[in-house]
């Protein structure tokens, strides 16, 4: 099976392999408040989160991209106000 992001996914398994073709990085230098702004829109079109929590996300979005070029990577806990909250089942 395969999708437009995914270049294999072995459904041989239970746990399949999924491997990602590689991206080619932007031809141009990025302004990285606009892509934070656009990943931060992207975001809240599908999660209500207060505007600080939103802009967290964007920017934790964009760590994932560049955390191999740090010696050190910080971790995010997302926690409900409530016990149970938002869970299923």
């Amino acid at each position: 099976m395969k999708n437009q992001n995914q270049s294999v996914i072995n459904e041989k398994n239970e746990n399949p392999t999924i491997i990602f073709e590689s991206i080619a990085p932007h031809s141009k230098p990025v302004a990285v408040g606009d892509l934070l702004t656009e990943i931060e829109a992207v975001i809240t079109r599908h999660v209500v989160l207060g505007d600080a929590a939103a802009t967290a996300r964007a920017v934790w979005v964009l760590h994932t991209y560049v955390y191999e070029m740090r010696n050190a990577v910080a971790c995010v806990a997302c926690k409900s106000p409530k016990r149970q909250y938002g869970e299923t089942g």
